[in-house]
């Protein structure tokens, strides 16, 4: 999962998930605080209607209905205790048979209701008792109490709570469900776009201009108006680039002609009988013709090869001898510069198959660079053996020398046009073009290989490429 997506899912889940607690806090106290109100209401119902029926008792002077009445209180599970009483004190009905005909105690808070209104009073939150004043033709005729069990009451409000909560929680973890796959639904509306043109722009990056991004025709929104901008601007990039490629091929067919021009009259020039100062200028005008000639051919060759308009003749390649026919060419040169040229090919070499013109010349090109940067006294050596630690089983070669080497945090731009490490500008023999190595990237890429430098400065160089098996 990509980062900006992960971003996107954890932020709308964390909003999603904050709500949810704040709204199941929230219905969770307003919904006690309602069961709280509904238990007291239906003391005050359970006490007025005691009430009721004592008032009638004491009308009718006889306490038979109160008593009826208190005993089926007792039978419930929330009542702790129900009484009855005259305006002396003494007791007409009590849920405890035993206590009918005796008198409250004096210190008893519900003689307090002779002469206050009703109220609550509250007992070690074991008991919360209910009193208020039997009233008979406007006069105080007694009193009546229920003690309601505070334990059953938290009882019944937990129950209903627990019920409450249990439905809550399915219907949230349904809600979760939904949430979830809109947010992967959102995240994935919003990311894919963006993913897209990464990949549009590693490949445009990678030198693939023909690529354009997928955008629905219905998008609308900004991500929309992106892609179709990144889109135009791609167009736009490949038309560039054709244009370019027809400035350079026009640009370097007008230079080769004079150039033919020049080296063949010098070279004539330099078949005549010249005055020693007259041929070291013949020569300069030679070789700087030279040194043109193979720069114009560069630029058309990596032109060409980033704009895949080479077609590569693969055939099943020896990569021994491709090697041995390399290194008998560079051996005038390493003879010239003192280095020592060595190779070391597997006996187990399969062949190659790829393009018997562009692998010698990847070849060549790393081992002249190798040689322009080894000192008096030091060896290239060619490594070639098979790589069976991929997926699909290839052919590594390796071009190492002993010179300054190149620090780390410049390896990665060795491949790039025109690019020299100024670190070891000063131990090369000879200055280049700086498009052998970026040729050489593009050439094995074309075939399907990779090519890479490993290097510390002061130990050396290495420059690996990797060529498919036939």
């Amino acid at each position: 999962m990509s980062s900006i997506k992960r971003y996107v899912l954890v932020v709308l889940l964390g909003l999603i998930g904050w709500q949810t607690l704040v709204f199941t806090g929230t219905f969770y106290y307003a919904e006690y605080n309602g069961l709280v109100q509904e238990a007291k209401r239906r003391q005050m119902e359970t006490l007025e209607k005691l009430r009721s029926v004592c008032q009638e008792s004491s009308m009718r002077t006889s306490p038979f209905a109160a008593i009826n009445y208190v005993s089926i209180l007792a039978k419930e599970s929330g009542v702790a205790h129900a009484l009855c009483s005259d305006f002396n004190g003494r007791i007409l009905a009590h849920t405890d048979p035993d206590r009918i005909g005796a008198y409250l105690e004096r210190d008893s808070p519900v003689l307090a209701a002779l002469k206050t209104e009703t109220r609550l009073y509250t007992k070690d939150r074991v008991v919360l008792e209910a009193f208020t004043p039997v009233m008979v033709q406007g006069r105080r005729a007694g009193v009546v109490s229920v003690g309601f069990d505070a334990d059953s009451l938290d009882r019944q409000i937990s129950g209903s709570l627990w019920r409450m909560m249990t439905r809550l929680l399915v219907v949230s973890a349904l809600a979760l469900a939904v949430v979830v796959l809109t947010a992967l639904a959102v995240a994935n509306r919003l990311t894919e776009p963006i993913a897209e043109l990464a990949r549009g722009a590693r490949a445009i990056a990678a030198g693939r201009l023909d690529n354009t991004v997928p955008v629905a025709e219905d998008r609308n929104d900004e991500l929309g108006f992106l892609v179709r901008e990144f889109n135009r601007m791609a167009q736009r990039l490949r038309e560039l680039d054709r244009l370019k490629e027809r400035f350079l091929a026009s640009v370097t067919h007008d230079l080769r002609a004079p150039l033919v021009g020049i080296q063949g009259h010098t070279e004539l020039l330099m078949n005549d009988s010249l005055s020693e100062e007259q041929s070291k200028h013949v020569e300069t005008i030679y070789y700087s013709a030279q040194h043109l000639s193979r720069f114009i051919n560069d630029i058309l060759d990596l032109s060409r090869l980033e704009a895949r308009a080479i077609v590569l003749n693969r055939v099943k390649l020896n990569m021994r001898e491709t090697v041995d026919n390399m290194v008998e060419l560079m051996q005038v040169k390493a003879d010239e510069y003192k280095v020592k040229l060595e190779t070391k090919v597997s006996p187990d070499l399969p062949a190659a198959y790829a393009d018997p013109k562009w692998v010698p010349r990847v070849l060549m090109n790393l081992v002249s660079n190798a040689l322009k940067f080894t000192p008096e006294g030091g060896t290239v050596t060619i490594l070639v053996s098979p790589d069976r630690a991929t997926e699909e089983p290839q052919i590594r070669i390796e071009v190492r020398d002993t010179g300054p080497g190149i620090p780390k945090e410049k390896l990665e731009y060795v491949f790039e046009k025109f690019t020299q490490v100024e670190e070891t500008r000063n131990a090369a023999r000879s200055e280049g073009t700086g498009l052998g190595l970026a040729i050489a990237r593009e050439a094995i890429q074309a075939h399907g290989g990779r090519i890479w430098a490993e290097s510390e400065a002061g130990e050396g160089t290495r420059f690996f490429f990797t060529l498919p098996i036939a």
